[in-house]
């Protein structure tokens, strides 16, 4: 007879005291009725099994404290202008993806518009976004630009500038809906119809990611291997080493 294990009274967190084991590998097992689909991209990305395999790589922009506010210390510091009604994102000028290029403020700006177009197919669009001024007539397809979107420094810059209608405090909460924490490699992506993002080999089978972790070897809808190519921010309470 088997063992059943309640698996509710087993601990949520594992501390381990013993020197790291160099050259070792960790196995993780995710237990699915179902392959994960593969969508490698945040803004697109519908199954939580995908972004359970992609945890390693998936960094979030920004850093938070224990009550999931925005501190200052992530790949992007995030401030707010009440008064401006403006948030304004400073990318972190050691963060770069997985293939060397450095995170810029296209990245950020693309994010925004793979989710509010339509030929996407991306379900994340919500009316906290539309709260981004211009997003509105982009969702709409009346314009190619987001005029709240405003890159000071170029678009190969580190800042990207939001222009809001109104301002809330949740906008300094992770999550909240207002400003995402994600970006999107445009350098990598930008030649490809948003209507073939979903099903393109950059999404589905050599994607870029900048977190500490290189995506390695993809075994569809099986298994995803990583390696650790750097530490450069701690965003995370724990990381896998």
């Amino acid at each position: 007879m088997k063992k059943t294990v309640n698996t509710a009274a087993l601990p949520k967190v594992v501390t381990n005291k013993r020197d790291i084991k160099k050259g070792g590998t960790y196995k993780i097992g995710i237990s699915s009725n179902t392959p994960f689909a593969g969508v490698f991209l945040s803004e697109l990305s519908n199954d939580s099994i995908d972004t359970e395999v992609s945890y390693p790589g998936n960094e979030e922009l920004f850093k938070c404290d224990d009550s999931y506010t925005i501190v200052d210390g992530g790949a992007a510091n995030l401030a707010l202008d009440y008064k401006q009604n403006t948030a304004t994102i400073t990318i972190n000028p050691k963060v770069k993806w997985s293939d060397g290029s450095p995170l810029v403020a296209n990245d950020l700006v693309y994010s925004y518009k793979i989710i509010a177009n339509k030929d996407s197919g991306s379900a994340r669009y919500t009316d906290s976004l539309q709260n981004i001024v211009g997003l509105e007539d982009y969702h709409a397809g009346k314009t190619n630009t987001v005029t709240g979107l405003k890159t000071p420094d170029g678009g190969n810059g580190r800042k990207l500038v939001i222009q809001f209608t109104k301002m809330t405090p949740a906008m300094k909460q992770q999550g909240s809906g207002y400003i995402l924490s994600n970006a999107a490699p445009y350098h990598y992506l930008k030649d490809i119809p948003l209507a073939k993002l979903a099903t393109s080999d950059q999404v589905r089978k050599k994607p870029l990611f900048f977190g500490p972790y290189k995506l390695t070897k993809i075994t569809p809808g099986e298994v995803t291997e990583w390696r650790l190519i750097s530490i450069i921010i701690k965003v995370r309470q724990i990381l896998i080493r």
